[in-house]
């Protein structure tokens, strides 16, 4: 068989890819993890149609999450070149595309209310480290989603976001307590639930209003 001719799934295996399950819903949440230590993985989004619900779907051989505002991950992405010896690829460089900060910010904050209590644990940890991150160039990232992006939205999502802000960071709430715990489990640096909360809040408030 062709590589066209086989599913996403097999090729993975093929690639020395193994599967760890998440859950007990059918199909399960799963990550590919890529070598010994499985530091590097890969799971799969499509994007949720219909009724709320929390839920997988099985394409081409590969479990994938069900969420919305997927498509505002795909507007303006960005592209990073991958090349040896930093990524091998069989030794030819890659470029990827990846979303760009606003507009991974944006679809975290829309889904949130949304998320099961450990993903929206999860994810309000990834929002401050994004800020953090880019926290020099909030200006230009403003810019980029003020200029490219915000049109590009629908128009019920656009207007919500700022009122998100508020609601997701007016004070320090279980989730967030639960992502500082997830961070000092990391071993990372010991951060306070309200500097997630500020974080959080004067960066998104920047960016979204």
């Amino acid at each position: 068989m062709t590589p066209r001719e086989e599913d996403l799934g097999d090729l993975l295996r093929k690639a020395g890819f193994t599967q760890q399950f998440f859950g007990e819903k059918y199909p399960t949440v799963t990550h590919y993890r890529l070598g010994e230590d499985g530091a590097f993985y890969a799971e799969f989004l499509t994007p949720l149609m219909g009724p709320e619900k929390d839920g997988t779907r099985t394409i081409a051989g590969v479990s994938a999450q069900e969420l919305r505002h997927l498509y505002i991950l795909m507007i303006c992405p960005w592209k990073v070149l991958l090349k040896e010896p930093e990524f091998p690829v069989g030794g030819k460089p890659v470029e990827i595309q990846i979303a760009n900060a606003a507009s991974y910010l944006a679809q975290k904050l829309l889904v949130l209310d949304k998320r099961a209590p450990d993903d929206k644990a999860k994810d309000i940890l990834y929002i401050h480290d994004t800020l953090l991150t880019f926290g020099g160039s909030l200006a230009k990232i403003r810019q980029l989603w003020q200029e490219k992006i915000l049109q590009q939205l629908v128009p019920a999502a656009a207007k919500s976001l700022s009122g998100l802000v508020h609601t997701a960071f007016s004070d320090v709430t279980d989730p967030i307590r639960r992502a500082r715990s997830i961070a000092v489990a990391a071993g990372r640096p010991a951060t306070e639930a309200e500097q997630i909360v500020q974080v959080c809040k004067r960066g998104l408030t920047e960016l979204f209003t």
